[in-house]
C-alpha cells in the first residue's frame, strides 16, 4: 500500500485542485491549477495522511523533483543543470532546478541553434540553490523554476564566455525572439521579465520586419500599454536591463510540490540527505552564527569549521550553505 500511496496522492491532488472559490492554508496558498473547495480540503487531508505513512526509502525511490510554493518556496529533490551543447552554466552551485525547467531552456536553445547556427550560446545564470529557499539578492529563484540568462548578443561567437555589456543596439533580436517564441509556443513560459526599453526594441522589430500585428503581440508584451501591465507573458521588471528572467511552467513538479509546505520540503530534503549522503546542507539565515548552528545540531564547533574549510572569523552570508555531518537522520 505504501508503494502506491504517492500515486494516489498525486491523483487526489489533481482532483482537489480544480478551480473554485475556496481557500487554502497560508503555507500552501499557491496551487498550480486553482484552489480547493470544502470537499477538496477534506480529500487533501486524506492525501496528507497517505503521504505521512510513506517510508523514507519509498520517498527516496519514488518521489520526483518538486517545485514547492512560488515566491517564498523550496526545491525538493532538485536536479543540477550542467553545461551542454550550446548551453553554458555560469555558476553550477546556483543552477538547481526541476527537470521541466532544464528541458525548456535546453530545448529553446537548441531551436535557436537550428534556425540561427553559429551565434552566441545560451548563458544561464542563477536558477535556485540546491534546496531552494532564499537566494540573495533575488526575491524569487526559490523553487527551481526561475532562471536568469544573458540576452543573445550580436557578434558574440560560440564559446565566447566573456562578459559583454548590453547596449541599446546589440541584442541579437532574431535569436532572442526565437528563444522566447519557442518557450511561449510550447507552453513553457509562465512569465518572462524583460526591461521595458528592450521590449520596445523587440516589439518594433517584430512589427516592422516580421509582419506581426499589434493585436497579435498584445498578449505577449506589456509594451506599449505600460510598465505596470501584468497580464502579458513578457512583463517589465526593474534591474532586468542586462539579463532576461524566465519563470518556467512546470506542471508535474508543481503538482507534487502541492504535497509539501516549504518548511516541510526542507526538512524532508535534509532527512534524505543525512540518510543518503551523511550530511545536510544548512542555508544561512539572518542572525545565524557558527556557534548557534553548531549548538542547534549538537556538533562540535571545530568540526563544523573543518567540514566547511572556514575559521571563527568567517563572515556568514545570507543564503550561503554549510555542510553539517550527522550520525542519525533528523526527525521531521
Amino acid at each position: 500500500m505504501k508503494r502506491t500511496a504517492l500515486i494516489l496522492a498525486s491523483c487526489v491532488a489533481c482532483w482537489c485542485t480544480a478551480p473554485s472559490a475556496g481557500a487554502t492554508t497560508p503555507d500552501r496558498a499557491f496551487a498550480a491549477y486553482g484552489v480547493m473547495d470544502g470537499y477538496g480540503e477534506a480529500l487533501w487531508a486524506l492525501t496528507l495522511a497517505f503521504r505521512d505513512q510513506l517510508s523514507l526509502e519509498t520517498i527516496i525511490r519514488n518521489h520526483p523533483p518538486a517545485s514547492v510554493g512560488r515566491i517564498d518556496g523550496a526545491l525538493l529533490f532538485g536536479v543540477q543543470m550542467k553545461d551542454s551543447e550550446g548551453v553554458w552554466i555560469r555558476d553550477p552551485d546556483g543552477a538547481w532546478a526541476v527537470p521541466e525547467t532544464i528541458n525548456a531552456l535546453v530545448g529553446a536553445a537548441a531551436e535557436v541553434r537550428r534556425l540561427h547556427p553559429g551565434g552566441m550560446e545560451l548563458s544561464v545564470g542563477d536558477i535556485s540553490r540546491r534546496t531552494g529557499g532564499r537566494f540573495a539578492p533575488h526575491r524569487t529563484h526559490q523553487c527551481g523554476r526561475d532562471a536568469d540568462m544573458r540576452y543573445f548578443l550580436k557578434d558574440v561567437l560560440p564559446g565566447d564566455r566573456e562578459h559583454h555589456f548590453v547596449g541599446p543596439d546589440n541584442i541579437d533580436l532574431e535569436r532572442q525572439w526565437t528563444f522566447i517564441k519557442t518557450l511561449i509556443e510550447r507552453g513553457q513560459a509562465e512569465v518572462i521579465y524583460m526591461d521595458y526599453r528592450h521590449q520596445k526594441t523587440m516589439y518594433d522589430f517584430l512589427i516592422k520586419q516580421k509582419g506581426y500585428t499589434a493585436k497579435a503581440l498584445e498578449p505577449i508584451f506589456s509594451y506599449p500599454r505600460g510598465q505596470r501591465v501584468m497580464t502579458s507573458v513578457i512583463q517589465h521588471m526593474k534591474n532586468h536591463y542586462h539579463h532576461l528572467h524566465v519563470r518556467v511552467f512546470a506542471p508535474k513538479a508543481q503538482l507534487f510540490g502541492l504535497l509539501w509546505t516549504p518548511k516541510e520540503a526542507l526538512a524532508l530534503q535534509r532527512k534524505v540527505d543525512v540518510a543518503t549522503r551523511g550530511h545536510l546542507e544548512y542555508v544561512i539565515k539572518d542572525g545565524d552564527t557558527l556557534g548557534r548552528i553548531a549548538k542547534q545540531y549538537n556538533v562540535p564547533l571545530e568540526d563544523l569549521m573543518t567540514w566547511n574549510s572556514i575559521g571563527p572569523k568567517t563572515r556568514l552570508k545570507l543564503g550561503d550553505t554549510l555542510k553539517v555531518f550527522l550520525q542519525q537522520p533528523l526527525q521531521q
